[in-house]
């Protein structure tokens, strides 16, 4: 699957502004998932 890609600037208008979301691009056979990663919960993961 080839990634449709563009500057954070270019698409932030379009994100969401508040809550929860998933973001995503998919095709008929695979989807793919963006995942924010923060350092300060990196502790709380690992320990799990």
């Amino acid at each position: 699957m080839q990634l449709a890609t563009e500057a954070y600037l270019t698409q932030v208008s379009r994100l969401p502004k508040t809550g929860r979301h998933i973001i995503a691009q998919y095709d008929d056979h695979s989807i793919v998932v963006y995942q924010a990663y923060r350092q300060a919960i990196a502790p709380e993961c690992r320990d799990s």
